[in-house]
């Protein structure tokens, strides 16, 4: 059981993880004559692997492992149980490089060979599919990793029982997975399972069960059920104040953007600020966890229309993360993007270009080219494009990262509506207005039915259509949609929410310009109240 805890700390919804391969045999192999030979023979590499392993120097594990299963699978054979099992760690040693798809290959290899030796339910053969479904997650295939976490947990059920922690850890890898798919209501349900069973094991109060309370919160926030992920982050760092280890600075980071999303920058600000001076006391200047929170008050910045003050902090946390993990780490990457998305709120495009080329091509480096991430890339150089003017670049950037979304993740897969947006964005901006309505129009349907209606990117999408249906003077078809906006902000977020007051600034203008549609008064009003109860919450003179 303590392993398994500690697989899941470090791990939180992924897969467990186990040392690397050692000589000792799998449970059901017979020993072949000639192991005892081999086995003196590498001692001392396999030795250096572990010790290597162990402190983490996956490059240097890398060439060991190889040799090792060069040497065994010579002797042995290449589906031997024991050369099988440093194919395994080699593959643990391609996730700890970063390189999934070598990793994802390695596990597969493992897997199978382990599901001829032993059945598909052996422990060896379990704990391959297990990595094969993180390794696949990783590489953004999520449907398959789906389909391999199914398999895995219904194992897990069947050996192991549907409380046992193994099952859980299962469960947690498969919530991911439905999560990256976009079925959010089922992701959900399944950790309040996960949840709820190891608390009934550890306690509420053990940091693997608050780990997982945080996770779940994330998939609340994703479902756009703020409030509900707002109270768990909450009690989540109340617990943590109250522990011998004290509040850790992902917990506090994750309260802080949640207050984000509710427009609470204030108390946002507050957390942030203490998790980076509490994560720079805990590894220094260069903790990861001390740039994460720099990187997330860069993003409260952004929301507060801060972008200058927002540039300063993501030109810090870019160059941190490349000097120290280089120009292809993800982290680096998202860094690079979120610094070019603040050039482009500032509508210095032509500087954004070039960091947003280089973010591309690092993707297809990192993650190939048909990846969800890539796909992003392209999506955020069609907006780009627009904006300097070329439209059929745009254009052909916008299509490349729907229809490469759309054909990898599914029709209603959240990335493929995000990038579906874009493409109507080019279209509209390229004179294509008929083509641009039926794709928000698309869009929107499809968010209703997958988030419901009062869900932030459903309400993009109205608001996207609206605004085109403005340009075209459609003037009651737009009211219809600025008005629904209006009052599922307000229900959702309050009067004081900074995308309320936005919502009824919009609706108040769009009515003050055609009477017809409607008195601007009501709106009107909940905005100027709104306006001076901000004021006085940030201590302006109303």
């Amino acid at each position: 059981m303590a392993v398994l805890l500690a697989m899941l700390l470090a791990v939180p919804l992924a897969a467990q993880e186990k040392p690397l391969a050692s000589s000792a045999p799998p449970a059901s192999a017979q020993p072949s004559p000639q192991l005892p030979s081999i086995v003196a023979e590498s001692a001392a590499e396999m030795d250096r692997a572990r010790q290597v392993f162990a402190r983490g120097d996956f490059a240097e594990a890398e060439p060991i492992v190889v040799t090792l299963i060069d040497r065994f699978g010579e002797a042995l054979g290449p589906d031997d149980p024991y050369t099988l099992a440093w194919v395994d760690s080699l593959g643990q040693v391609f996730v700890g490089t970063g390189r999934f798809a070598e990793a994802r290959d390695a596990f597969e290899r493992a897997m199978a060979g382990r599901e001829r030796a032993f059945g598909p339910d052996h422990p060896e053969t379990l704990m391959s599919r297990s990595r094969l479904g993180n390794a696949l997650l990783q590489t953004g295939d999520y449907a398959r990793a789906a389909g391999v976490y199914e398999q895995l947990v219904d194992a897990r059920r069947r050996t192991d029982g549907e409380r046992a922690a193994n099952t859980l850890i299962s469960m947690n890898g498969l919530a991911l997975a439905y999560e990256r798919l976009g079925r959010i209501g089922e992701a959900v349900t399944l950790i309040e399972q996960v949840h709820a069973g190891l608390a009934e094991t550890l306690g509420a109060d053990h940091e693997a069960v608050l780990r997982v309370r945080a996770n779940l919160a994330s998939m609340l926030e994703s479902a756009g059920r703020v409030d509900e992920a707002v109270a768990i982050f909450a009690d989540t760092v109340a617990r943590q104040r109250q522990s011998a280890s004290g509040v850790s600075a992902t917990a506090l980071n994750n309260l802080a953007l949640a207050y984000g999303m509710q427009g609470r920058y204030t108390d946002a600000t507050r957390l942030l600020e203490e998790a980076r001076v509490l994560a720079m006391e805990r590894g220094g200047p260069d903790h990861p966890d001390a740039i994460t929170a720099i990187g997330n008050l860069a993003s409260l910045a952004v929301n507060r229309g801060d972008y200058a003050g927002a540039e300063q902090l993501q030109l810090e946390v870019f160059s941190r993360r490349e000097a120290l993990l280089g120009p292809d780490h993800p982290s680096t990457i998202d860094s690079m993007t979120g610094l070019a998305r603040t050039l482009y709120r500032q509508e210095r495009y032509a500087e954004a270009l070039p960091l947003t080329l280089r973010a591309r091509d690092a993707a297809i480096r990192r993650y190939g080219a048909d990846h969800p991430d890539t796909f992003l890339a392209h999506a955020n150089l069609a907006a780009i494009y627009g904006r300097l003017g070329d439209s059929e670049q745009a254009i052909a950037s916008a299509t490349l990262a729907y229809e490469g979304a759309r054909d990898l993740l599914g029709a209603d897969h959240p990335a493929t509506l995000n990038n579906a947006n874009s493409l109507a964005v080019a279209l509209s901006t390229g004179g294509r207005g008929e083509g641009a309505r039926a794709l928000y129009a698309d869009t929107l349907s499809r968010r209703e039915r997958i988030l419901g209606p009062a869900h932030p990117d459903t309400l993009l999408s109205r608001y996207n259509r609206a605004w085109l249906d403005l340009r075209a003077g459609r003037f009651e078809e737009a009211h219809e949609d600025l008005a629904a906006a209006f009052a599922h902000r307000r229900e959702a977020l309050g009067d004081l929410h900074p995308d309320t007051i936005l919502a009824a600034a919009d609706l108040t203008w769009l009515r003050l310009h055609q009477p017809a549609l409607g008195q601007p008064i009501e709106a009107a009003r909940a905005m100027v109240a709104a306006i001076r109860q901000r004021r006085r919450q940030l201590g302006a003179a109303p």
